[in-house]
């Protein structure tokens, strides 16, 4: 599992980068609308670096054998245990964090539907309105069956113009089904947690959607309704004192200011801009698909050996009941001739000498390369005795005790 998390940031990162960039720089000229659906080509990129491999590269066709002489004094620690219960951990506090925050405000909505002035809301006949006196602005929830929830003062707050305008912004939200997209930036936020990019860019990501949601409210509006419209984002504001669920994207300061100065911005709308960017997340995305699915070519006289091994652990367990025993693993080597992705094949007996195998296998060390190896396959036979056990067709290590 890290493996492939570690495997994953090159892709993201690149992608990020990008992304991010365009929020920061490129507004302006490529529009909040634009920017926002740029965010998609996360998951397709995700989606395309884990495509199943079509072709497989062969295994080496020489087969190695070492003789490993067992040092028990020697501790083999299986880091990736280590780091994958932090992993966890902070995918955990993630989850747990949204959570809480999500049902805090469900625990705090009033389940009493406005009895007064509903139509002039102009709803979907799909969204329901609710109000409550936690909320400091009008915020769209649920996954499956979204709800709008408004401040339970909403008709104080706003004009009639206003209302009309802000409600226009959470309609946007609900036709878009932009819960759902939040479900799955949080999903992918607690899978990469540890990657600073991935805070920037889910930031980024919010921040978009309320722009761009705001763009499509004020599209054919006058320079009043702007105005009036601007007013009742800092109305949002003024009213979070106080409040159990007073952060939401929609008031956030740092994306208000650059909410604002979006609205107060001359739009360039640059197509050349619009195009170039496309092209280069596309080349992006089309250069994991093919280096995901293009197999590695190897020299005839290529030779799969490692230039450093840790020599297994025989299992206490073993050495007291005087067991023998083999481990097949399979397992790839990244460019820099690092072992991951290591699984057992085949085992006998079972589950006796697989951990010891596999600890030991992932602190290997293989010359690099420019490529990289896929699917490769080793035999560590544990014997107890000296009696050499007869060919394999995969490279096979003698474990003695």
């Amino acid at each position: 599992m890290i493996d492939w998390l570690i495997e994953q940031q090159l892709v993201l990162s690149s992608l990020l980068i990008v992304l991010i960039f365009c929020e920061t720089k490129l507004l302006p000229a490529l529009g909040a609308k634009f920017c926002y659906g740029l965010y998609a080509a996360i998951p397709v990129a995700l989606v395309l670096a884990n495509m199943p491999e079509i072709l497989k590269p062969e295994l080496a066709p020489q087969i190695s054998r070492y003789l490993v002489a067992i040092n028990n004094n020697n501790v083999a620690i299986d880091n990736s245990v280590i780091w994958l219960t932090a992993w966890c951990v902070g995918c955990f506090i993630v989850i747990a964090s949204s959570t809480f925050s999500h049902l805090q405000l469900r625990t705090a909505e009033v389940a009493i539907k406005p009895n007064s002035n509903t139509e002039a809301l102009n709803l979907p006949d799909s969204l329901t309105p609710y109000v409550s006196k936690h909320v400091a602005s009008p915020l769209l929830i649920g996954l499956l069956f979204p709800k709008l929830i408004l401040p339970k003062n909403y008709l104080q707050m706003y004009s009639a113009k206003q209302l009309a305008m802000v409600i226009e912004h959470e309609v946007v939200h609900f036709k878009r089904q932009d819960t759902r997209c939040n479900f799955i930036a949080l999903i992918l936020l607690s899978l990469f947690w540890f990657n600073p990019l991935m805070w920037l860019g889910y930031k980024s990501f919010r921040r978009l959607q309320e722009i761009s949601c705001d763009e499509s409210v004020l599209t054919d509006k006058n320079t009043d309704e702007k105005i009036q419209y601007s007013k009742a984002m800092l109305l949002s504001i003024e009213n979070t004192n106080n409040q159990l669920y007073a952060y939401t994207h929609y008031t956030e300061k740092q994306t208000m200011l650059k909410r604002l100065n979006f609205i107060k911005q001359k739009q360039q709308n640059k197509p050349f801009v619009k195009v170039t960017m496309l092209a280069l997340i596309a080349s992006l995305l089309s250069s994991m698909a093919i280096a995901e699915n293009t197999p590695a070519a190897k020299s005839a006289d290529e030779v799969v050996a490692p230039v450093m091994r840790v020599e297994p652990i025989y299992p206490e367990k073993a050495v007291k009941e005087n067991l023998n025993g083999s481990v097949v693993l399979q397992f790839d080597v990244t460019a820099a001739g690092k072992v991951e992705n290591v699984i057992v094949i085949n085992a006998e007996p079972k589950k006796i000498f697989d951990k010891s195998a596999k600890i030991a296998l992932r602190q290997w060390q293989y010359q690099s390369s420019s490529h990289g190896l896929k699917n490769q396959l080793v035999q560590l036979d544990f014997v107890t005795k000296n009696n050499e056990k007869s060919e394999s067709l995969v490279e096979r290590i003698k474990v003695t005790q």
